[in-house]
């Protein structure tokens, strides 16, 4: 009805193994994903709903076991429990969107919890050509300056890349 081309989807994984835990997500997501596939959009799994789908290895591994073209991934800096980087660059084949969060700025105009130019440096390395969406969490700057200054830091870093 939209129009759109993506649409969001928290995972709340159950506990377990990875691989019992990815198997049962699969079964979950798979009639979803061939919904998504009729109505010509794509599922957007971003990381953070639970102790599992907060770790990109875990997601990568999930889409390795559903298999589907219309279930992707969508890092988002600012959801990961444990190594950023890491699960970023694990999430990175099956990525289908970016989500470039922001929460503060340092007087240089970087972001104090995640090194931008490392995190534009792991995405361009890996061939994305995508949408990276902008979020700006923060309260210091109003909303629209804090998308801007999320914005400059973007251009900034793919710059240096």
């Amino acid at each position: 009805v939209l129009g759109c081309r993506y649409v969001r989807v928290f995972l709340r994984a159950p506990d377990g193994s990875h691989e019992e835990s990815a198997k049962r997500c699969a079964d979950v997501l798979r009639p979803i994903a061939d919904h998504a596939k009729q109505r010509q959009i794509i599922l957007a799994i971003e990381p953070g709903a639970s102790k599992l789908s907060a770790q990109g290895d875990f997601l990568a591994h999930l889409m390795k076991v559903l298999d589907h073209d219309h279930c992707r991934l969508m890092p988002d800096f600012g959801k990961f429990r444990g190594d950023v980087y890491a699960g970023t660059q694990a999430m990175m084949p099956a990525t289908v969107v970016v989500s470039a969060k922001s929460h503060d700025f340092d007087a240089d105009g970087n972001e104090k919890q995640f090194d931008y130019h490392r995190l534009m440096k792991i995405i361009v390395a890996s061939g994305f050509k995508g949408i990276v969406a902008i979020e700006y969490e923060g309260s210091r700057l109003a909303p629209v300056e804090g998308v801007k200054a999320t914005q400059q830091l973007l251009k900034r870093a793919l710059a240096a890349v």
